[in-house]
């Protein structure tokens, strides 16, 4: 079939990206309703459906940006996490069960962010050794969502991350962490909250260790200096740099089943528990 006449490759385009793009777009946000949704901003994820939404007058920049922010978004959603597989406190029929793993993910705010340099992040992570895949149910995983959410984002919890490293290891209960702090009492306060979620209580006799280095801010220092690098002076990074890190959101990852976002306070992941 000859194109007509008036055929503008440019309104083609754009009608093709219109229809294939948004479609992506509300799948991705789906959780605020459909095609029928009227765009507001009452919402974080709202802002986000709103940039990502491709109109009929659109500019060519304008359609890049809107499908480099979904990109964007998709990606930091969907994270790198892998299945961790525990060992169980007992084997059934020889069967090794899974063990729910849940991490909380802390970034630096923007404007802590100096020009050019990479966000800043920490995360801490346990095993519900409680549970099993078998055992747990939506309303345990509600249960812990809402205690992470009165815990960390009311108000947005601070981790001042330092030299030292701190470990606090105790296998039967799924404690493995190795957190970078400012001194121990802050090394103390985040691990007392986080086993709080499991109204746990530390038992810093026998589970808390930390390694001291002799002059930490000459071994470590906050400006590294720099290298030359294809004949360009470069910035060097800096190693265990005192930043605060703020809480962002939380996932639980069963085993064979899925990821599962808990709180979410950026807006980019779709279908938090609470």
């Amino acid at each position: 079939m000859v194109l007509p006449s008036n055929f503008s490759p440019a309104e083609h385009l754009q009608d093709l990206i219109r229809k294939v793009w948004n479609k992506k777009v509300r799948e991705h946000f789906k959780d605020l309703g459909g095609a029928e949704w009227e765009p507001d901003l009452n919402s974080s994820r709202a802002q986000y459906r709103v940039g990502c939404t491709h109109l009929e007058n659109d500019t060519t920049v304008m359609t890049q940006l809107r499908i480099e922010l979904l990109k964007d978004i998709k990606s930091s959603s969907v994270g790198n996490y892998q299945y961790v597989f525990g060992v169980p406190k007992d084997k059934l029929d020889g069967e090794v069960a899974y063990v729910p793993q849940v991490t909380l993910y802390f970034c630096q705010k923007s404007i802590d962010v100096e020009p050019g340099k990479h966000f800043k992040e920490g995360e801490i992570t346990f095993r519900w050794v409680e549970e099993t895949e078998e055992s747990i149910t939506s309303a345990k995983i509600e249960n812990l969502a809402n205690k992470i959410k009165l815990k960390f984002t009311n108000p947005t919890y601070r981790w001042s991350k330092g030299k030292t490293y701190y470990y606090y290891y105790d296998k039967q209960k799924g404690y493995d962490f190795r957190l970078l702090a400012r001194n121990i009492t802050e090394a103390k306060r985040i691990i007392a909250d986080t086993l709080d979620l499991r109204n746990d209580t530390p038992d810093w006799k026998n589970h808390l260790r930390f390694t001291e280095v002799e002059n930490p801010r000459e071994t470590f220092p906050e400006n590294a200096g720099t290298k030359t690098v294809l004949s360009k002076s470069r910035k060097k990074p800096v190693r265990r740099p005192e930043v605060d890190v703020y809480f962002r959101y939380a996932l639980i990852n069963i085993p064979l089943v899925a990821t599962i976002t808990l709180v979410d306070l950026t807006g980019t992941r779709s279908r938090p528990v609470v």
